[in-house]
């Protein structure tokens, strides 16, 4: 066996050196850091130069040494195993990775490989061996391995799906986020088409666009729509890179991003920019931000200035045209500035109301509302808020204060209207509450009688407009009684039918009192009358009204008390109370007071042939006729059941006169029924009663009731008395 080049150590019993050729020797060490030769029990006889500038001992240290004592303690015991198994065996030694130990106390990798050498007879020898350094290839490889980890961690921890896509657009391999966006399972992906596993709409397009562009080397970069699993839309951000995937095949990268989320963000964005923008524009009122300078300086104001001040943007901003300032009525800016400062002084936010000048020179009550805008050493530089009109809002504020007040008093004259006793009084208050709670100056109360409607009630300034009396179908007071609704016109000369007495007036409301009457106002102005004047009236005829209704049933319960509910005539309760008051009345003036007392002649026998509702209406045409026969100071009474008696206040002989022209115009018959008709026929008493005369009242009625029965005995002939004593007959034919 030859030696690689050094002569032996010397020592007795050593093996004889093997020699190699030269040629071979530096093709060896062409790939190989040192040679080393053991004997036959593994020490090592022979090594070249190379191992000192590897290990940093020198041939002689390592010469005589055991193959396995130079392998690093720290190396592996499997691979010293594995070693000393096949030496034993002389086994070849075919590229072991191990560590040997450096002179420094460190170890180096080495790449070891050796073949058993055996002489001509095949006696065993020892090996023949190579060792190269591969610490810097080993330590790359672990560098590799480890940025390999690292890029699959990566990989796979990744919050963007991540897909290896080959040349034939087959998937290679996809991580967990991909799995989790697309809604796969891992076994359902891989080495299927990407346009199976990520459909989209515009699929061939981008296909074509990513193919052009990894062919060229290049990245793209796509947002676009794909479909889950489950067909659900997904908007995504692609990203493509090439990548080789081995065999000069290149494939490529795809970085999807989820940006559904992101977009529909993006979207409200829009859409808020949007409405914030048409905010702005359609607020009705100023959006600013001015400096807390003594102008006001205006930096931005919305667009809502101009409905606002007059004044556009570009007016206002820089003072360009004019300063907020300015426009502030002038009684007004200390205390806004007052009030803005109080509020910035306490930190808060500040509300004021004031009024401004217009551009066109109108004054306008405005609220303004805001903050302020303080630098970082707490100084205030700005203000920013909101102005809007608060004009009408001010006035319908008076105006709910007077309207509240309006309420209340008539609420009073509510009140007032309870107590009046007649209708006339009920007339006249409406119409002062009318001047003095809702302002008209021109109004009447008209009250239907009949076929008119007669003035009951005016204000004070309508004597030269009114009309007493007008027929109820004419006018607007007839149309609003026909109708049950107020009439309100601004433009009287152009309503229908409104025929007013004077051209000087413009405007008129004609209003129902349920339907005994109308209020009417007029005014020489032109839309003279509010919505909540008209509201107030109608509130206030309304009470009217019930004040009316009230006294009419009052009146029909009276005359219930006193009339007779068959005939309407007064029955002997009036009658007594009548005389009560007029034996003092003719007493104070010595005047006597006349009585007929009249019978109806055979009135049982009318009710036995015809019956009671014949008799009935025999009763009322009968009273009727009486009614038509006297003055309007005479009374008409139903004394009994078919006894009547007509009482003659202040009379000279009328009531003989009464009674004559009761006996001459009575009518021939009265029909009771549709099958027959029936003559009039009665008897009279007359009789007078003198205050002077010593005797009562009662007294001279009975006179002329018993008058009244002889005549009835003489076959229906009057009788007349003169009273006192002094009664004469008169026969009645």
């Amino acid at each position: 066996m030859k030696s690689f080049g050094r002569a032996d150590a010397g020592g007795g019993g050593a093996p004889a050196a093997r020699r190699v050729d030269p040629l071979l020797r530096e093709f060896v060490l062409s790939f190989a850091d040192w040679i080393w030769q053991t004997d036959s029990s593994g020490r090592i006889v022979s090594c070249t130069e190379g191992v000192q500038r590897v290990t940093g001992y020198t041939p002689a240290e390592i010469e005589g040494r055991h193959i396995l004592d130079l392998l690093a303690e720290q190396g592996d015991e499997e691979t010293r195993r594995m070693i000393a198994g096949r030496m034993e065996s002389h086994e070849p030694l075919r590229d072991i990775i191990c560590w040997r130990p450096t002179s420094t106390g460190g170890r180096v990798c080495i790449l070891t490989g050796g073949i058993p050498v055996t002489d001509e007879s095949g006696v065993f020898l020892g090996y023949n061996g190579i060792d190269r350094d591969i610490t810097g290839v080993m330590e790359m490889e672990k560098a590799l391995r480890t940025q390999e980890a690292f890029v699959e961690r990566l990989f796979d921890s990744a919050a963007e799906g991540i897909v290896l896509v080959d040349n034939s657009g087959m998937i290679r391999k996809v991580n967990k986020a991909f799995l989790d966006l697309f809604g796969w399972n891992e076994q359902d992906v891989l080495d299927r088409s990407i346009d199976d596993i990520v459909p989209g709409p515009g699929r061939l397009e981008e296909a074509r666009r990513i193919t052009e562009a990894v062919i060229s080397g290049r990245r793209i970069t796509i947002e676009t729509e794909r479909v889950r699993s489950d067909g659900a839309p997904l908007q995504v951000f692609l990203v493509a890179a090439p990548i080789d995937t081995g065999n000069g095949q290149i494939g490529f990268f795809g970085i999807y991003s989820d940006v559904t989320a992101w977009k529909r963000a993006q979207e409200e964005l829009k859409e808020q920019t949007r409405f914030l923008s048409s905010l702005l524009e359609n607020l009705p009122g100023m959006v600013y931000r001015c400096l807390n300078d003594e102008h006001r300086t205006v930096e931005f104001a919305s667009r809502g200035c101009y409905g606002l001040t007059g004044y556009r943007p570009e007016e206002l901003v820089r003072n360009a045209a004019v300063s907020y300032e300015s426009i502030i009525i002038p009684e007004d800016r200390h205390l806004v500035r007052q009030a803005v400062e109080s509020s910035m002084a306490g930190g808060g936010r500040f509300s004021i109301q004031y009024r401004i000048r217009r551009r066109s020179g109108e004054v306008r009550w405005v609220h303004e509302g805001g903050a302020g805008v303080f630098d970082s050493s707490g100084n205030l530089v700005a203000l920013e808020g909101f102005i809007t009109d608060i004009d009408d809002s001010v006035t319908s504020e008076e105006q709910l204060r007077r309207s509240r007040h309006r309420m209340e008093k008539l609420h009073e004259v509510a009140i007032a209207l309870e107590a009046c006793r007649t209708e006339i009084e009920a007339c006249r208050l409406t119409v002062e509450a009318a001047e003095q709670i809702i302002g008209f100056a021109i109004c009447s109360v008209d009250l239907v009688e009949g076929e008119f409607l007669v003035t009951m009630a005016t204000s004070r300034g309508s004597a030269d407009v009114n009309r007493p009396r007008t027929p109820v179908t004419e006018g607007l007071g007839g149309r609003s009684l026909a109708t049950g609704r107020t009439i309100c016109t601004g433009r009287l000369s152009e309503e229908p039918g409104a025929n007013p007495v004077s051209d000087a007036l413009m405007s008129a409301v004609s209003a129902p009192i349920g339907d005994m009457g109308v209020f009417q106002a007029v005014s020489h102005s032109a839309d003279a009358f509010s919505d909540d004047e008209v509201n107030a009236l109608e509130l206030l005829l309304g009470h009217t009204a019930e004040a009316l209704r009230r006294l009419r049933l009052e009146g029909k319960l009276r005359d219930l008390a006193v009339r007779d509910p068959l005939t309407g005539l007064y029955n002997r309760n009036y009658f007594n109370q009548f005389m009560e008051h007029e034996s003092h009345r003719a007493s104070r003036y010595g005047r006597r007071v006349g009585f007929l007392m009249i019978d109806l002649n055979d009135f049982k026998g009318i009710n036995d042939r015809f019956g009671h509702t014949a008799g009935d209406k025999y009763l009322r045409d009968f009273a009727d006729f009486l009614l038509s026969s006297v003055r309007k100071a005479d009374i008409v009474v139903r004394f009994g059941g078919d006894e009547f008696l007509i009482v003659l206040p202040e009379t000279d002989g009328e009531a003989v006169a009464v009674m004559e022209r009761l006996e001459r115009d009575k009518p021939g018959e009265i029909t009771v029924s549709e099958s027959g008709s029936v003559p009039v026929a009665f008897s009279i008493g007359c009789s007078y009663w003198k205050p002077d005369s010593g005797e009562t009242v009662w007294q001279a009625l009975e006179r002329a009731d018993s008058l009244m029965y002889e005549a009835k005995r003489a076959g229906g002939a009057s009788v007349r008395a003169k009273g006192g004593e002094d009664e004469e007959e008169n026969p009645g034919g």
